[in-house]
């Protein structure tokens, strides 16, 4: 009878965890590994191209390491990198979801952690970004790991005084900095918890390492005046005090929809912004370190210092989010019975299985390179929009064949073509500048663009094209959006 009652519980302990597993896989099933990825997530394979090591230790924006992985992987000459960076993250992914089920069962139980991790693995934000090429994932891990080992004060206490935390945090810090955050505010929670006991010494030491090498690199990049335009949509800021409401439901309306897209309504933002704040001031202590978490970086984005409501920044926070849906459903089903449990089960699967609508654009740019390479003659100018200059570069190079080219003393891989442009909107209409004429020294021209809900670049190209006298002569138009466009000087 020991034995039965041992062998049901290993199994119900594997199908708590497999389960979502294999709910993700399922999810993802229409969007993994496409033919090209998006021009956006290849920029993050740029850095292939760079031959000596040496040469991008200054690379990686806010993600230095996952830069600095991506190099060496791409050294495995036999798979596409693309795939290695993706397959990547869906592991990450996968030891996400482990720490999520685990920490909500044994914070709650079972039925808590079986409704948590359905959402988990349907939310439009985690799938997306799971088989994209970005560094989002290891945000996601490190959160869901920092929320679990905070579970209880005795856990907290035996991680944060081990180095072996410390071995784990540093690579996930400076695989994304974004990380150092949430480090400091498990650090915070922990001596707050223990009345600001201070934790051994040489743990901090090894901390500062990845702090002092990068800090320079954090603060450039939030002063950066680019940085708060490029965001500014996303800031909960307005002198105007009723558009400052709109612009904080916009932002709450726009994060709830990336977590919970499946089943989310833009009706149910008010009720769930009053779900969220009753939660957090509801015993306050009570998961004081996802609150500690959630308010901090609500901080952050009324300095200007964090954007939210994008998708991709919000994901560092749903591990904590997910605690205050957590307990709005551990209060519900302390009410209900297995049966009706099952039952509320089966409605949010079928409700995934019913509206959950993967997505991943795609760029293909494959058969547009292809046809670059049929038509190159002496007599063609090539453009290349500088929306498509990182799937061209990167593409390109697969299709045209590699040279090594030197740039600011590094030696490069670049797409084997004697001539291009790389074409930008200042080359618009009426406002050819010296950098350009030299496109004009042939009859004919070829543009590589994109345009999808906006104007595309390769548009204002056309502009400028059409004041010198060319004209478009054939057009191929191919799937996502790409155009690849033939002009001809005209008499």
């Amino acid at each position: 009878m020991k034995r039965l009652i041992s062998k049901y519980n290993y199994l119900s302990n594997f199908i708590i965890y497999i389960f979502p597993t294999l709910l993700y896989v399922f999810n993802i099933r229409n969007i993994v590994f496409p033919i090209n990825y998006q021009q956006d997530d290849v920029r993050e394979l740029y850095i292939s191209e760079y031959i000596d090591f040496s040469c991008i230790l200054d690379k990686g924006d806010n993600h230095p390491l996952w830069t600095y992985l991506i190099w060496f992987l791409a050294k495995i000459n036999f798979i596409e990198l693309g795939y290695v960076v993706s397959s990547l993250n869906i592991f990450l992914l996968i030891l996400s979801i482990y720490f999520i089920v685990k920490f909500f069962k044994e914070k709650y139980d079972y039925k808590v952690a079986t409704l948590i991790s359905i959402i988990f693995v349907s939310s439009p934000a985690v799938l997306t970004y799971s088989v994209s090429l970005k560094q989002y994932t290891l945000e996601l891990l490190f959160s869901s790991y920092c929320l679990y080992i905070s579970r209880t004060n005795v856990t907290l206490n035996k991680k944060l005084n081990s180095i072996y935390f410390y071995l784990v945090a540093i690579p996930l810090i400076m695989g994304s900095l974004v990380n150092a955050a949430v480090f400091c505010l498990l650090i915070f929670y922990y001596l707050v918890e223990n009345k600001f006991k201070i934790i051994n010494s040489k743990y901090w030491l090894v901390f500062f390492i990845p702090v002092i090498i990068y800090f320079e690199r954090i603060l450039d990049k939030v002063s950066r005046e680019a940085y708060s335009s490029y965001w500014e949509n996303f800031f909960i800021t307005s002198s105007v005090s009723s558009e400052l409401f709109n612009k904080f439901t916009f932002i709450f309306n726009m994060f709830f929809k990336s977590y919970f897209g499946f089943f989310y309504k833009d009706q149910l933002v008010y009720l769930l912004i009053l779900v969220i704040f009753a939660v957090i001031l509801y015993k306050f202590k009570q998961n004081l370190f996802p609150k500690l978490v959630f308010l901090a970086f609500l901080l952050l984005n009324l300095l200007k210092l964090y954007p939210l409501g994008t998708g991709r920044t919000d994901i560092v926070l749903f591990p904590f989010i997910l605690v205050f849906v957590g307990e709005v459903l551990n209060f519900i089903l302390r009410k209900l019975n297995i049966s009706s449990f099952y039952l509320l089960t089966l409605v949010v699967l079928t409700a995934a299985f019913l509206n959950v609508d993967s997505y991943y654009k795609q760029e293909q740019i494959d058969e547009a390179l292809q046809q670059i390479q049929k038509s190159l003659r002496e007599d063609i100018t090539i453009i290349i929009a500088e929306e498509q200059f990182p799937s061209f570069d990167y593409y390109g190079r697969k299709v045209f064949g590699s040279k090594v080219v030197k740039e600011n003393n590094c030696q490069v891989l670049k797409p084997n073509l004697d001539y291009y442009v790389i074409g930008r909107k200042h080359i618009s209409n009426r406002k050819i500048i010296d950098e350009f004429f030299s496109i004009y020294k042939n009859s004919k021209i070829l543009i590589l663009g994109i345009e999808l809900e906006s104007r595309g670049v390769f548009r204002d190209i056309e502009d400028a094209l059409y004041v010198k006298k060319y004209k478009l002569t054939k057009s191929n138009i191919y799937p996502d959006g790409i155009y690849l466009n033939f002009y001809e000087i005209t008499n």
